[in-house]
């Protein structure tokens, strides 16, 4: 259980005393930053602009809440994603069942839901909260589970037309993998983010493969020479 909507850092301090996790705000705030640094506590502020995520990420941010959301728009992660890839954003304001897949699919590491969780209550009765919160739930895993098929679904085109053999990486729980020629050389990295991402080392190529693609697309961008 963490805070949000913190403004200031005495709140954010009382908030940590009172046993938070994490704290959000809708702003960056330095001096929130440094307390929730100097109890080891998540901080994460709300972005508009990418000054506001570079400074967040400088004062130790992991990841970055954009807000609001449906002002900056799903597009705003993948274009920042191009001279910051090694930022984590988490969309809040705007996301709904609906545009959930959208914001998964330009690479959001997560998303903050609000007002749609607590739209249905009623008289006191929060029992719609944890429907709502299922529902979500069940998207994403249907969401992830889709990334996993396409991700088996390229590292067969891989071997089948290649000849190539994978060798998965642990440390990301399987979401990247790397493919060797007959003579052993490294030909191909395969990595699961917004999208899969195919580096064909050995011609310099780089493909990119959305979860969106059918099967004969897939194919079709993995080997068409």
């Amino acid at each position: 259980v963490g805070a949000g909507t913190v403004l200031d850092e005495e709140t954010a301090r009382m908030a940590i005393m009172k046993g938070a996790r994490y704290i959000v705000s809708p702003h960056f705030d330095r001096s929130i930053s440094l307390m929730c640094n100097r109890y080891c506590i998540p901080y994460l502020p709300g972005c508009g602009s990418v000054t506001e995520i570079v400074e967040a990420t400088t004062y130790g941010s992991d990841v970055v809440k954009l807000f609001p959301g449906s002002l900056l728009g799903k597009s705003f992660i993948k274009d920042v994603h191009g001279p910051l890839p090694h930022v984590q954003m988490m969309p809040s304001g705007g996301v709904s069942k609906d545009n959930v897949g959208d914001w998964i699919e330009n690479g959001a590491f997560a998303v903050g839901i609000g007002s749609a969780l607590t739209k249905n209550v009623k008289n006191g009765d929060y029992s719609s909260v944890q429907a709502v919160a299922r529902e979500f739930v069940d998207v994403v895993e249907s969401i992830r589970n889709n990334r996993k098929y396409i991700f088996t679904k390229v590292e067969s085109i891989l071997n089948s037309h290649y000849n190539w053999k994978s060798a998965k990486n642990e440390q990301f729980d399987d979401s990247t993998a790397s493919f060797y020629d007959a003579n052993g050389n490294l030909a191909a990295v395969v990595s699961l983010s917004d999208n899969f991402i195919i580096v064909d080392l050995a011609k310099g190529i780089t493909a990119k493969v959305s979860m969106l693609q059918s099967d004969e697309e897939i194919e079709s961008e993995l080997t068409d020479d």
